[in-house]
């Protein structure tokens, strides 16, 4: 098979002629876009990491790093990745350690209890049989809320433990949400409104003008892991407004936080969502939306999700938007009624710049120039290069690559294997070998310095536009994908917003490419990747962070292992507290403090009363709360009442 005869040959090239590893990646990489199809680079990856995820096979690469190290142990270990490639589910609920993705947040629950009747696994093929609302689930979930109430313990519910903040932390009960994956229908129960059964329409900005779009709504299982959802929505000829840079996330894991994508027109998850069930203290469930939301009041309290089991319908502006993101602190969200568009097709373009010119085009043209595209962002070189690869503040400048995706029609099918139609084949195959993050984490701990260098590099690499390559159109989802498996198990990220009002946000960028530079220069510091600029709508979710302001949203990446990582990350959220930046809830390190929360967020008062709404026993706080402050607005409320 050509591809592994030359992935070997790769291989071969770094572990002994290392001097010319870059002219070789880049004719490999030219030849393989070329002649490989993307089916054929899915089954190669499989193919890699069976055959190197063997033992013997990783210690034979672990003999060659710990001798190219002189002797340090370098151990390149992918249970971990296999657990969660798999789905694993443990054999039992009790004695779990549970950590998320980055290791940066870990605990030992009494009980890990997985509610709900849902597949974990499967559930694109059996969407069609999970149409009905799993009540046993919900009851499942209303009990053991009640349960820990009695026994004075706390609940916070995880999906993937993609977050590096501690919101979904608990040392008693941590309830999975792998199988609660129904319902997976069209939202066209009785009750649902006449003008939103079959079809509304919704208002989006493009190229500087507001057009109308379609939009349909759909009614899935809380936990439904993204990379499903979206298999789903295509089959029934649907598809997310938006998407992150991956799908490895449960939907309301991801809602919940204000993930999001890039498009100055598009906004975040929690806009998505039109009603949503909430389990909250006590173990009631409510039906929750906003005051003119998509259920018709009077046909609902015949329905017999009121009558028999008890799920009140609740329409209020100020708890629906206090709810959308709400971190776990509200209670277990069951399931949720989102909005989705007609399936289509995006063509990308990778094209070279540098920060220089690109921060010229912003300060000139604002909006505007962000607006031309339906999505746009940059991927910088934090440290200035010259020609020979140096950091050089004097005579270089910051690589950058512009990222722009235009909607299209349906690619021709005798197109499917033209390099148009493929994204560069290195990048995206070495993403998902399951040893190239420790590899990667390995040759920059030893050579930190190299860094700048290999950025540009990395980034020069990936150039793909009509001028260079002719760009990569595909499905919606593949396009906005980044990556393949194993590098989003090994990455992760800080991120912070900023307001687009004003040139902030510019400045906010200016601090983080001098603080890197000043790390780099006075202490070997670097950061080992390039820091990712997107732009979003505007959210109606009150502790979004993009609630009331379209955003820029800065992303700091790191490597598990790679030291300083963590440290770097921190110094960098401290430094942008002087321009009022919001931390990304799910990729945050730095502790935000109750009256900062209050000072960025100003309906956080309202959320309160939400909060002490749903949550007055307590039984959601937990570490996250604790340390901002928040659990002790229901200690204050109890002690005024008394």
């Amino acid at each position: 098979m050509l591809t592994i005869r030359i992935i070997f040959q790769l291989l071969f090239t770094l572990l002994f002629k290392r001097s010319k590893l870059p002219e070789t990646i880049d004719k490999i990489d030219a030849l393989l876009t070329r002649k490989v199809t993307n089916e054929e680079r899915l089954r190669t990856v499989a193919i890699l990491n069976r055959i190197l995820g063997t033992r013997i096979m990783r210690w034979i690469i672990e003999f060659f790093l710990c001798k190219a190290s002189k002797g340090e142990f370098i151990e390149i270990n992918n249970a971990d990745f296999i657990k969660r490639y798999q789905r694993y589910i443990p054999e039992t609920d009790e004695r779990i350690s549970w950590a998320n993705w980055a290791n940066t947040q870990k605990s030992q629950p009494l009980h890990f209890l997985i509610p709900g009747n849902g597949p974990h696994i499967d559930v694109v093929l059996n969407y069609k049989k999970l149409g009905d609302y799993d009540f046993d689930g919900l009851k499942n979930i209303q009990k053991l809320i009640k349960d820990a109430e009695t026994k004075g313990l706390r609940v916070r519910s995880v999906a993937s433990g993609h977050s590096l903040s501690d919101i979904a932390v608990t040392g008693d009960f941590m309830i999975s949400t792998k199988k609660m994956t129904k319902p997976q229908r069209r939202a066209n129960q009785p009750y649902i409104k006449d003008e939103f059964r079959n079809g509304h329409r919704a208002y989006i900005h493009k190229e500087g003008d507001v057009i109308e779009e379609k939009r349909y709504l759909f009614e899935t299982g809380s936990g439904t892991l993204l990379e499903d959802l979206k298999q789903i929505l295509e089959k029934e000829g649907l598809a997310f407004p938006n998407m992150g840079g991956s799908d490895v996330q449960g939907f309301m894991g991801a809602a919940s936080t204000s993930t999001h994508g890039s498009g100055i027109g598009l906004k975040p998850f929690p806009d998505l969502i039109k009603s949503m069930v909430l389990i909250s203290s006590n173990g009631k469930a409510f039906r929750l939306e906003p005051e003119d939301g998509i259920t018709d009041p009077p046909l609902y309290a015949q329905s017999d999700e009121y009558k028999v089991h008890g799920i009140e319908l609740i329409q209020d502006n100020d708890l629906f938007y206090s709810t959308t993101v709400s971190m776990g602190c509200f209670g277990i969200i069951f399931s949720v009624v989102i909005e989705v568009v007609d399936f289509y097709y995006l063509k990308e373009e990778r094209t070279p710049s540098t920060w220089e010119v690109e921060r010229e085009k912003l300060i000139t043209l604002g909006l505007n120039h962000i607006r031309n595209n339906r999505h746009f962002e940059l991927a910088v070189n934090p440290y200035p290069v010259n020609e020979k690869g140096e950091l050089d503040k004097v005579h270089g400048s910051r690589y950058c690559i512009v990222t722009t995706r235009n909607v299209i029609s349906k690619p021709s099918s005798d197109q499917s294997n033209s390099p148009t139609e493929k994204r560069n084949f290195l990048s995206s195959l070495a993403s998902g070998l399951y040893f190239v993050g420790s590899i990667s984490v390995f040759m920059f701990n030893r050579k930190p310095n190299n860094i700048p260098k290999s950025i540009s590099g990395s980034l020069k690499r990936i150039v793909d536009c009509d001028k260079e390559g002719g760009g990569y159109s595909d499905k919606y989802y593949n396009v906005l994908n980044q990556g393949l498996l194993e590098m989003k198990f090994f990455g992760y990220a800080s991120e912070i917003a900023f307001t687009m009002q004003d040139n902030t946000y510019i400045h906010a960028i200016d601090k983080i490419l001098e603080e890197s530079v000043r790390m780099a220069e006075e202490h070997g510091q670097y950061n080992p990747s390039p820091i990712a600029i997107r732009f979003t709508d505007d959210s109606h979710s009150y502790l979004s962070m993009m609630h009331n302001m379209a955003a820029c949203s800065v992303e700091v990446v790191s490597l598990k292992g790679f030291i300083g990582g963590e440290d770097f990350q921190r110094r960098i959220e401290r430094e942008m507290i002087a321009f009022n930046g919001r931390p990304h809830w799910g990729l945050h390190l730095e502790s935000l403090s109750f009256d900062r929360i209050e000072k960025l967020y100003p309906k956080f008062p309202v959320w309160l009363e939400a909060y002490k709404k749903f949550n007055a026993s307590r039984v959601f706080n937990n570490p996250f709360t604790d340390r901002t402050g928040i659990s002790a607005v229901l200690d204050k409320q109890e002690a005024f009442m008394e």
